[in-house]
């Protein structure tokens, strides 16, 4: 995603520039950014991110004497505040999930227990997962490329979930959750997107999947778990 945004951003920088042969005075610069003033402060931020990187990556192969972005002071984006789901509307999905295909209910009883992000989730293949007793849990590629290991407690819903999808569906090696007629494919964000809709639909909730997670971390609180 930030690769694909990244890109986005800096050609649209380089459309409203045109064509340069010298050193990009600050004049453009000002002006590409006064575009941006409509745009929420995170889109305004992450242009600034981009150029900032984008110029520094000049300024070390020797394009620019210096990077131009260090002259402008960034958007500043306020902390974000967790949006957790209201309990009964919460309760609700929970129980859409139960009814839901066993992929779906793996998927997303997986991120309401553990608080995953949707794509680490996506992201576990089966040689991520630890199934020995007393040492069940799954092991996640995070933001920026780091690992970590992700206990699954007997209570968890999720585990006995885990453990007969890998059996029903015979999976031995590669992705957990599949699409595609040979189901050999990562199942997508999108397709995740477009089922986590339809259980919302269900439940006849509007939430966004990134809320389950918040809601993981605010049921373990609530549940005397220490921060």
């Amino acid at each position: 995603h930030t690769v694909k945004n990244y890109r986005s951003d800096l050609l649209r920088f380089c459309r409203f520039v045109g064509q340069q042969t010298e050193p990009l005075p600050p004049i453009p610069r000002r002006a590409y950014l006064a575009t941006l003033a409509g745009k929420a402060v995170t889109t305004r931020s992450r242009h600034f991110a981009a150029l900032r990187s984008f110029f520094d990556w000049c300024y070390k192969h020797d394009l620019v004497p210096a990077n131009p972005m260090d002259k402008f002071v960034p958007p500043r984006v306020p902390a974000a505040l967790p949006r957790p789901i209201p309990k009964t509307e919460y309760d609700r999905l929970l129980r859409a999930i139960s009814r839901a295909e066993p992929r779906e209910r793996l998927l997303f009883t997986l991120v309401a227990e553990t608080g995953l992000r949707i794509d680490e989730a996506l992201s576990v293949y089966v040689e991520d997962v630890t199934l020995s007793p007393g040492q069940e849990g799954i092991r996640i590629r995070g933001k920026g490329g780091f690992q970590r290991d992700i206990p699954i407690p007997f209570e968890f819903r999720c585990l006995n979930l885990l453990k007969r999808y890998l059996r029903d569906e015979n999976l031995a090696a590669g992705p957990i959750f599949r699409t595609g007629k040979e189901k050999t494919r990562r199942m997508t964000y999108g397709a995740a997107l477009y089922q986590w809709g339809a259980i919302c639909k269900e439940a006849g909730a509007a939430f966004e999947i990134h809320q389950l997670r918040h809601s993981a971390a605010t049921q373990m609180l609530n549940e005397g778990v220490g921060i």
